[in-house]
């Protein structure tokens, strides 16, 4: 009988391993791999395949990933919008049946996305993303506000970054700020703990953050993983990630073994 994997681990997988998920039902390239376009994830019977697509200066513009989880259908699509030069003007993610659409900020005089926001909901509030940046351009902090139309708005939650050495991301921290204190209380670490020498197939820049996928900006493959949570301790893990490459170093397989409770899954990457 396969064991339930927790949600919270699974929806985190998922943005780590869509970190591992357009088109294409041709077998994975190991020759000459450009594009990641596919990957499909297979955890007993747990399943989701992730396609994406990009416009003609490789830019990615869609992700989409559907599958089961848990015996339940799961669907997630992020439309990414861009102007002529090929920078992020807005967001939109299909999630259970909603839709959200977040328009996106950028300095161009620093060459930097600094915010982005959604529109104000029926009840006339919002959250905001501020990024800010070290003074090595790297983004070390992602501050969202809770913006309440025509009253005030407040800082409400904390995401913090750091890097190793190879630029790799290796630790994120989660808070949420205590209103009107302005005291803040962590929830979650998530470390990454080792990484290999090879290439990583989803490296980008600053959009890493933008679209939400932090662990893009490394240019190796993590390899090792841990998650504590400050207040839920029994729900702490760790994660092994085991792959094998083609001969141009991208991964073409990946093996990864959860620690509890010992669930292995598996994500075969495609490219074109």
């Amino acid at each position: 009988m396969n064991k339930q994997f927790p949600m919270r681990k699974i929806l985190f997988s998922i943005a780590l391993c869509s970190s591992l998920f357009i088109i294409s039902c041709q077998k994975p390239n190991e020759d000459t791999p450009d594009l990641l376009v596919k990957t499909f994830y297979k955890s007993g019977s747990d399943s989701l395949v992730t396609l994406y697509t990009y416009n003609f200066s490789g830019k990615l513009e869609n992700e989409k990933i559907s599958g089961y989880i848990n015996g339940s259908t799961y669907s997630e699509e992020k439309q990414i919008y861009r102007n002529n030069a090929g920078i992020i003007t807005r967001l939109e993610t299909i999630y259970g049946g909603n839709s959200t659409s977040i328009t996106v900020h950028y300095d161009a005089t620093s060459s930097r996305y600094f915010s982005m926001a959604p529109g104000y909901d029926n009840s006339g509030v919002r959250d905001s993303t501020v990024f800010i940046y070290d003074a090595a351009g790297r983004t070390i902090r992602k501050d969202i506000y809770r913006d309440i139309y025509n009253c005030c708005n407040y800082l409400s939650v904390r995401h913090e970054y750091a890097y190793d050495a190879a630029g790799n991301l290796a630790q994120r921290k989660l808070y949420t700020i205590q209103f009107p204190s302005g005291v803040a209380n962590l929830i979650s670490t998530a470390s990454f703990t080792s990484f290999d020498d090879k290439i990583n197939p989803y490296k980008t820049d600053h959009e890493a953050f933008v679209i939400d996928r932090p662990d893009w900006i490394s240019p190796n493959n993590v390899t090792a993983m841990d998650g504590q949570f400050v207040n839920d301790p029994a729900s702490n893990y760790t994660f092994n990630f085991a792959y094998t490459y083609n001969s141009n170093n991208f991964p073409i397989a990946l093996v990864r073994t959860s620690v509890p409770p010992g669930i292995v899954g598996n994500v075969t990457f495609y490219y074109q």
